[in-house]
């Protein structure tokens, strides 16, 4: 469960990544 959650927390990130760039 920890390292699902991990997963998670960063596909999130990465998702807040994206959109920074494309706002960029």
């Amino acid at each position: 469960k920890q390292n699902f959650a991990q997963a998670r927390s960063l596909s999130n990130r990465d998702q807040e990544d994206q959109k920074k760039q494309n706002q960029a």
